[in-house]
């Protein structure tokens, strides 16, 4: 009975060293990852190929033209996300509100939101904070393609809005600031006119008392000379 123990151990401890299973966790671990990324629709690809835009298309002509620019067919073929004809080009909003992205990515059938794409998660989904109001603003169908988001200006708007409410404080500031620049430029230019004043003045004035200390300093014989009838008579006498 102890040999047979002996042996099960002596055996059981040379499978351990032939096999260890260390890297067994880190091996399962990035096969669950791989597995969750694949299952939540994460694209390696849309993400890569994603870029910020001020704008987005207002009209299919529009939307089609941005489409030939993008090129998504060129990764289509390529990309292992979905089929090659649903990976197409797309002009949504992010997460945030507050960008209009372009994406090469597959498209989606959206149900009631605006369409947002998911930067972290690499993917088309539907944006969470923005409903769609078939009255109010955002203005959208309850069910639409990703692909064809240009018809639904509102949701693009909720960017936009946005973009405004941010630069206006930058504004109001330079609104501050311009009348202070104005009004320190007036009186710059009215001491640069004063000065100019003055000193015009002064050099007039001293070419004025030039003068009539040049009058004072002649001789009193000359000064005499000067005065009509003065000369003669002294020649005269």
């Amino acid at each position: 009975m102890d040999e047979r123990r002996l042996k099960y151990s002596n055996d059981h401890q040379t499978r351990s060293k032939m096999n260890p299973c260390f890297p067994v966790p880190l091996i399962l671990l990035t096969l669950i990852l791989q597995l969750c990324r694949e299952g939540s629709g994460y694209c390696t690809e849309a993400v890569q190929s994603m870029v910020k835009v001020k704008f987005c298309p207002t009209t299919k002509q529009e939307w089609e033209t941005a489409a030939k620019r993008k090129n998504c067919d060129k990764i289509a073929t390529q990309q292992t996300c979905s089929d090659p004809e649903d990976f197409v080009y797309h002009c949504v909003i992010n997460g945030f509100q507050n960008e209009t992205l372009e994406v090469c990515a597959p498209q989606k059938l959206e149900t009631g939101r605006c369409m947002e794409f998911n930067v972290g998660g690499g993917v088309i989904q539907s944006h969470s904070h923005a409903p769609c109001d078939k009255e109010n603003f955002p203005n959208c169908t309850e069910v639409y393609r990703s692909s064809v988001a240009y018809n639904y200006q509102g949701c693009y708007e909720i960017v936009y809005s946005n973009r405004m409410s941010t630069s206006e404080k930058p504004k109001q500031e330079n609104g501050k600031i311009i009348p202070a620049v104005l009004i320190s430029v007036a009186i710059a230019v009215c001491a640069v006119i004063v000065i100019a004043v003055f000193i015009i003045w002064r050099r007039h004035k001293a070419r004025t008392c030039e003068d009539r200390n040049g009058d004072t300093s002649k001789d009193p014989e000359e000064q005499m000379n000067l005065i009509p009838g003065t000369g003669d008579k002294d020649q005269g006498t």
